[in-house]
C-alpha cells in the first residue's frame, strides 16, 4: 500500500515553524505477521540548512 505524509515542527524557543519532513513509500504485506516498508524522506530545516537530510530506507516489520 503506497503512502505519503508531511509534517511541520515548531521551535518553541522562538515560536517559528522551522522544520518540515516529507516522506513517501510503500508497504507490502508478506503475511499477517510480516510486512516490508520501503521509503524515501526529506527533512528541511530553515534555521540550520546544514541539518537538511535525505533518507532512503527499508524496514521489516514483524507483528506478534
Amino acid at each position: 500500500m503506497p503512502y505519503a505524509q508531511a509534517e511541520t515542527f515548531c521551535d518553541t524557543r522562538n515560536g517559528s515553524w522551522n522544520r518540515q519532513l516529507y516522506q513517501t513509500g510503500v508497504e507490502v504485506e508478506l503475511s499477517k505477521a510480516r510486512r516490508y516498508e520501503a521509503y524515501v524522506s526529506r527533512q528541511v530545516d530553515s534555521q540550520l540548512p546544514s541539518a537538511n537530510v535525505a533518507t532512503l530506507g527499508l524496514m521489516l516489520k514483524h507483528y506478534w
